[in-house]
């Protein structure tokens, strides 16, 4: 059976940090589902790029977060991006909640592919995502595991 629970989060982190150590934190709680990321995001006014729409580039970083841990969850070490490409289908708007789903899709020796999306309530979406990350060596991974805040009931990422 797939275990299923939230993440841990980095305290700096612009996307899943905490407001108290990064005032411009997102402060986003990754949801693993056994088989993808599964969360919802509400991006404020201050991530704006042009009035009312969520800037492009934090799309993709949440996208690419996302993504990230998609892998890393299946693969039970840390990844890097390589590669990202995001089409952007329509105006995500501030202050209004999405759905952020993302999954591993296929992994060799080193490197991993991943693809995401961003999508409203009704399942309409409005940016998308592949991405191609490099898996981590051990003794790096382990470096930054020793970063991240575990919770009480969060997943281990890590083996």
């Amino acid at each position: 059976m797939e275990q299923s629970g939230y993440l841990p989060t980095y305290r700096n982190c612009i996307i899943c940090g905490n407001k108290r150590n990064n005032p411009a934190a997102m402060s986003v709680k990754f949801f693993w589902d056994g088989k993808k990321i599964d969360t919802m995001v509400c991006p404020g006014k201050i991530y704006t790029g042009f009035e009312g729409i969520v800037h492009g580039g934090v799309q993709t970083a949440l996208l690419d977060e996302a993504m990230g841990w998609a892998i890393t969850m299946e693969k039970k070490t840390f990844v890097l991006k390589r590669e990202l490409k995001v089409e952007f289908l329509r105006p995500v708007k501030t202050d209004e909640e999405y759905r952020l789903e993302a999954k591993a899709v296929r992994h060799l020796k080193r490197v991993s592919y991943a693809i995401g999306h961003l999508e409203d309530a009704a399942g309409k979406i409005y940016a998308k995502a592949e991405g191609t990350f490099f898996q981590m060596k051990r003794a790096k991974a382990r470096e930054v595991n020793n970063y991240l805040i575990y919770a009480p009931g969060d997943l281990q990422c890590f083996e």
